[in-house]
């Protein structure tokens, strides 16, 4: 395995470890501030921290201030649009997660960190596994200039002057998107209730 391949991946597994947690600490406490109307600024600092969590990762893959790199730029920013889109996502999915399951798990003896166990974290697993494709997507992509550079992959060209191929690598590269958007649909038709009581209404 050559050494940029082998950077890209350890920055990879430590973006995205660090990531999730935050990621999920966030959906908890989105969670008690949809439940109890309180708790903002718990979600505003998982948030400043998931912001910038992307400096870890930089400093792993490029070993100097990352603020001087546009790779790491493009990490900052790949980290931002993950999180935007996680906050509204974590928004939409905790409204369906019921008061009780809290009641229910504090009557079984649980503290905080069990109701985050419990009663939020397996409703967002879903979620959390979406967030994790688009973390390892965002953390790859500055990494791309130095493989084409480096020769770690010697067969990999960036089609730079050939219109025709860069449009095929564009096509290629939106697959994953697509695929993305046939999942969602899917559960979009599928449908739950307002309330999160998982009933099903048939597709039109």
């Amino acid at each position: 395995m050559s050494a940029p391949l082998m950077i890209m991946l350890i920055a990879v597994i430590v973006n995205l470890v660090g990531t999730l947690v935050l990621y999920s600490f966030t959906a908890f406490f989105i969670a008690r501030l949809h439940w109890h109307g309180h708790g903002i600024p718990a979600v505003l600092i998982t948030i400043i921290m998931v912001e910038v969590f992307w400096i870890v990762p930089a400093l792993v893959g490029f070993g100097y201030p990352p603020i001087e790199t546009p790779a790491s730029d493009s990490l900052w920013f790949g980290n931002w649009l993950v999180s935007t889109f996680a906050v509204v996502l974590f928004c939409q999915t905790v409204k369906g997660i019921p008061r009780q399951l809290e009641d229910s798990a504090r009557l079984d003896g649980c503290g905080r960190f069990g109701i985050y166990r419990y009663a939020v974290l397996p409703l967002v697993r879903r979620e959390l596994g979406f967030i994790a494709f688009l973390t390892v997507m965002a953390t790859a992509l500055p990494f791309g200039i130095n493989f084409t550079r480096s020769g770690a992959f010697p067969f990999v060209r960036l089609p730079t002057g050939d219109l025709f191929a860069m449009l095929a690598v564009s096509a290629i590269a939106s697959l994953p998107v697509i695929a993305i958007f046939f999942i969602a649909i899917r559960r979009l038709r599928r449908g739950t209730d307002i309330n999160g009581m998982g009933s099903v209404r048939p597709p039109h």
